[in-house]
């Protein structure tokens, strides 16, 4: 499958292997499970990269692919669940 560069954010997806990377680092990793509910992983960032933004980037581009296929979103990464709450996403 061919990668897909995030119109909002320095993201770019990857279909094929079930995960976001951001431009300047950092990954979200997430499966389509037996139901086809969109499950979050894992969202990592180096640390020396951390308090940029970047996951907050990678949990919004996952999200919003997400509900752009009708997917239930089901977070198993704590970063991704608290960012739903804040944001009141689904």
């Amino acid at each position: 499958m061919k990668e897909e560069k995030d119109a909002m954010a320095d993201v770019i997806h990857h279909p094929g292997e079930n995960k976001f990377v951001g431009v300047k680092g950092g990954l979200l990793t997430y499966e389509i499970d037996a139901e086809g509910r969109f499950v979050v992983l894992h969202t990592g960032v180096p640390e020396h990269l951390r308090g940029q933004g970047i996951a907050a980037q990678l949990a919004e581009a996952a999200i919003t692919y997400a509900e752009r296929g009708n997917y239930v979103i089901v977070p198993q990464c704590e970063y991704v669940a608290v960012y739903m709450k804040r944001h009141k996403k689904r």
